[in-house]
């Protein structure tokens, strides 16, 4: 199944449901995508703050404030548990619960220079009101990662005999055609670009980044290396 969004813009998770999402895999490997993801969204951090969305483990607040000690960092998660294990690692009380459904009340309009929200949005029901949200937030710029052209699949739940997404993905997107829809007022995509593929797991860590893309670059032209993610910046009018 390929839609732009799988359920009303009405329905909301509830509560209990984040709650039971529980702590991130303890024994998950980041992997080379995601540092590489880290470093890519790193260059595009603007201004003297950043809050990340969906810190999960915590590492690119970790990132970022060895690269910019100086910088005003905050985030957000679903759950106590990660919000507990992402400030443990950062070493900070700079991660609280948040984006709940999209929602990020508890913070004032324009409060970061740049919000970062990576591999979050295609799990929000409402993803046109969550990216509201962002660009609310946001004094400056709003960066986003999300899966490419991704095909949703669904599953029946053996509990509630539901069809169920595969991965929690809720929504699908495609470059230059879905966040032109849903673009906010008073801002624009300064920025948008697909980015990784399964060749990432074959280079080594410690390349450079503009060595990486590069090597993407010249093997993009080969389905079987096709680039897997949307890359998009948003800067404000």
């Amino acid at each position: 199944m390929n839609t732009q969004n799988i359920v009303p813009e009405t329905f909301t998770f509830s509560t209990a449901y984040y709650e039971n999402i529980g702590p991130p895999n303890p024994g998950q490997d980041w992997g080379k995508m995601e540092s590489y993801r880290f470093n890519l969204v790193c260059k595009y951090v603007i201004g003297d703050s950043v809050l990340d969305i969906g810190t999960y483990f915590g590492d690119f607040l970790v990132k970022i404030k060895k690269q910019k000690p100086d910088m005003t960092i905050a985030g957000t998660d679903i759950n106590n548990e990660r919000v507990n294990l992402s400030n443990k690692n950062i070493g900070d009380r700079v991660v609280e619960i948040g984006f709940i459904n999209g929602d990020l009340t508890t913070f004032k309009n324009q409060s970061f220079d740049t919000v970062v929200c990576t591999e979050v949005l295609e799990h929000v029901p409402n993803h046109v009101r969550a990216l509201q949200e962002l660009t609310r937030v946001a004094k400056k710029r709003v960066i986003v990662t999300v899966p490419h052209a991704e095909i949703i699949r669904e599953h029946i739940c053996i509990h509630c005999n539901r069809l169920t997404p595969a991965n929690g993905h809720l929504n699908t997107y495609t470059i230059n055609k879905t966040f032109e829809n849903i673009l906010p007022k008073d801002w624009y995509i300064s920025k948008q670009f697909t980015f990784g593929s399964i060749i990432l797991n074959m280079l080594p860590s410690w390349a450079p980044i503009a060595t990486v893309d590069k090597i993407l670059t010249i093997f993009s032209n080969y389905r079987l290396f096709k680039r897997r993610w949307l890359f998009v910046v948003l800067d404000k009018k």
